[in-house]
């Protein structure tokens, strides 16, 4: 009779841990990161950061209802390993002591915007180009104005850093998270590193 209920308390325990993983499985985590320039929202599994938004930026709702319906998973509060080292990565960006991300990204989005995206992120550190140059790397010579709304749906801020990318009269163009850090942004590369202009 012992081992019957050994038997039964093993499959239970079976169970709940195929009920526990596949809860996980359909779970986001959303992390608040507190910067001096103000709280962002970090949104990501153990896989893959999927948001990276300033709490005040008028986009967020858009992005986390895309990205839900995207992949069908629940967002709730907390942290984990990926979200941790997002906080460390964007920490020492702003300190000026990183140029680099090794997060793995993925932003939800049409065809075209993930081309826009990836075009950002070779962009180097401390350096920035034209919204004409950005359209003639994913191929659309003529689609500046194209690749401009990509950029202003890039939900991954800094570690995508459409934030790079100005006008070709040299002047900031737009930035959702206002241009005042936009600058703040570029003139922290620019103090960190040379040759700003590609």
């Amino acid at each position: 009779m012992h081992f019957i209920q050994n038997i039964i308390s093993l499959k239970n325990q079976s169970t709940y841990y195929k009920d526990v993983y596949h809860e996980k499985k359909l779970i986001m985590i959303q992390k608040n990161i507190i910067t001096e320039h103000g709280k962002l929202i970090a949104i990501g599994d153990e896989n893959f950061l999927y948001i990276l938004k300033f709490s005040n930026d008028k986009h967020l709702d858009r992005e986390v209802d895309r990205l839900e319906n995207t992949t069908r998973k629940s967002i709730i509060i907390g942290t984990n390993a990926l979200l941790e080292k997002v906080e460390q990565e964007i920490t020492a960006y702003l300190a000026g002591s990183r140029k680099e991300f090794t997060i793995p990204v993925n932003p939800a989005g049409t065809n075209f915007q993930q081309k826009s995206w990836k075009a950002l992120q070779t962009i180097p550190y401390g350096k920035t180009t034209s919204y004409a140059k950005q359209a003639a790397i994913v191929g659309s010579p003529q689609g500046h104005r194209a690749v401009a709304n990509a950029n202003g749906k890039n939900p991954i801020l800094i570690i995508i850093p459409c934030h790079r990318i100005i006008n070709s009269n040299g002047k900031l163009g737009g930035y959702t998270a206002g241009l005042d850090l936009k600058e703040i942004f570029l003139n922290l590369e620019k103090n960190n590193s040379s040759n700003f202009f590609i």
